[in-house]
């Protein structure tokens, strides 16, 4: 009984760390294969949810929101769970269901920042942007991540035309040396239409030679009309990484 024990403390300790290891190298299709395998040996609805985070975060919304809707049916679905199913219904382009599902996450938890960002994203999804504004300002104050947040309220000004505003948000954390791909593009287009080459020149030059920073440059310009869909919104993961699953 006592080797069992053992071999039973070290697997579950190789486990951990094989996951910590995953997690902390975002390598989200294996996450999804070692919690299938976890799955297969036994049910447990913490390692369901976390499947379902990583297959969100490996871009397979179809697969998480499959694996999480009947959990998220319960009476007594936690935020964690919401959130998840709540996202995906967003990937797939359910603006309403996704809003359903993350307001009833919402009066679960108010002034939560993760369920105030996703707010504010689903219904810049839906063009009403006086509401996503409202939604990202809550999550601000609630001490949602600083970057996303102001990449965030910057893309609204972006579509409303306010690309000083934008740029006076995001270049600061571009000269930090803090900005993601997703934020460079959002500053390279509103620098691009307030004409300012140089800018875009230096974000693009070490990836294009001059003709192609030029042509970037002018397509970005000319866009008339920005819609969300031109610009890039930012959330986190929901779960993954957190210590207090139960087994």
């Amino acid at each position: 009984m006592t080797l069992v024990g053992c071999s039973s403390t070290k697997s579950l300790d190789n486990h951990k760390t094989k996951e910590s290891m995953l997690i902390k190298t975002n390598n989200y299709d294996q996450l999804v294969l070692l919690y299938k395998e976890q799955l297969k040996i036994k049910e447990n609805k913490a390692t369901r949810v976390k499947l379902a985070d990583a297959y969100l975060n490996s871009g397979d919304a179809e697969s998480a929101l499959f694996i999480i809707s009947p959990i998220a049916l319960a009476t007594d679905a936690d935020v964690d769970v919401l959130l998840i199913q709540a996202h995906s219904e967003y990937e797939l382009g359910s603006y309403d269901r996704a809003l359903a599902t993350a307001e009833r996450a919402h009066s679960i938890s108010k002034n939560n920042a993760d369920i105030e960002n996703l707010l504010g994203v689903i219904y810049a999804g839906r063009e009403d942007y006086v509401k996503a504004r409202e939604y990202f300002n809550l999550a601000r104050t609630h001490l949602y991540d600083d970057i996303k947040i102001k990449n965030n309220l910057a893309v609204l000004d972006i579509i409303e035309g306010q690309y000083k505003q934008a740029v006076q948000k995001l270049l600061p954390i571009y000269l930090n040396e803090d900005a993601d791909d997703q934020l460079k593009a959002n500053l390279t287009l509103a620098m691009a239409k307030l004409g300012n080459f140089e800018y875009v020149k230096s974000i693009l030059g070490s990836k294009y030679d001059d003709v192609e920073v030029f042509e970037h440059f002018s397509a970005l310009k000319g866009i008339e009309r920005i819609k969300d869909s031109d610009v890039i919104l930012q959330t986190q993961p929901i779960s993954l990484g957190k210590e207090n699953e139960k087994e």
